[in-house]
Parts: structure tokens; sequence; C-alpha cells
């Protein structure tokens, strides 16, 4: 096994431990109700304490590319705008359950994603700090972004 305290972008890493552990995979069956085989997801759990590893690049923005932050860009432009549109025409209609239903969307249209991207951008950062302290160089954002790798 290679040095799980040399650090690697794109290798499973134990947010936990803190290192590069073994790991073993699980996989987990998804039914779904509209495909006639269900979908298989692979999570990779370490050896050492059992919580879930991924690869610190998955928890990196840049690996995304500007096509990925663009797309964020595009959602959250979009999603405000008709969440702005909802809140006016509740306004002018004076309805609650309109309020209401604006609130909720405001939540999960807003919220949860900026949480959610938030919290990728800490494990990065600690992860980041972690690797620099091992003697990693982190590469420039072009050098990180994904690049399909057609035969």
């Amino acid at each position: 096994m290679e040095n799980p305290q040399k650090p690697k972008y794109d290798k499973p890493y134990c947010w936990n431990c803190q290192g590069h552990s073994n790991f073993s995979i699980h996989s987990v069956h998804v039914d779904n109700d509209t495909n006639l085989t269900p979908r298989i997801n692979q999570v990779l759990r370490c050896r050492d304490c059992g919580e879930k590893m991924t690869a610190p690049r998955n928890m990196d923005l840049a690996f995304y590319g500007p096509w990925g932050i663009g797309c964020l860009w595009i959602y959250f432009i979009f999603a405000s705008a008709g969440l702005l549109w909802l809140a006016i025409y509740s306004a002018k209609k004076d309805n609650p359950e309109i309020s209401w239903f604006t609130g909720l969307l405001g939540v999960i249209l807003l919220i949860i994603p900026v949480a959610a991207l938030l919290r990728a951008a800490k494990k990065y950062a600690s992860w980041k700090q972690w690797a620099e302290e091992q003697g990693w160089k982190e590469p420039p954002r072009e050098k990180r972004a994904w690049k399909n790798e057609a035969p």
C-alpha cells in the first residue's frame, strides 16, 4: 500500500482519520421506480473508522472547471430571479399561502445548495491544509480541472 500520509488529489481520503487509508467498497442498491434495472452506487468506507471516504478533488470547486462554475452561477441567477418574481407576485396578491411557499422554495433552492457548497469548500480547505503540511503543492486551477479522457 502507498504511504497514507502522502497527499493524493484523486485518491480516496478519510476525513475522519485524516489520511488516505485503506478502504473497502460497499455496494448500495438503489431501486428506481421508473427504470427496470436498479442502480448500484459504490460507497468507499475507511477500514479504520468506517466513515465514508471521497477523493479531495470531489470537494474542490476548481475540479469542475469553468463550465461547472458557470452552471452554478446560472442556477443561482435563475433561482433567485424566480423567487423574486414569486415574492413580488405574492405581495401583489396578498396571499399568505404563496408567501409560505416562496419561503420554502427559498430554503430548498438557495440555502441548501449554498450550505452544500460551503461544506465542500470547508472540507477541501481542511484537506489542502493537511496536504500542504505533508509537502504537497497545489497546482493551478487549470491543472486541477476535470479533463475528458476520451479513448
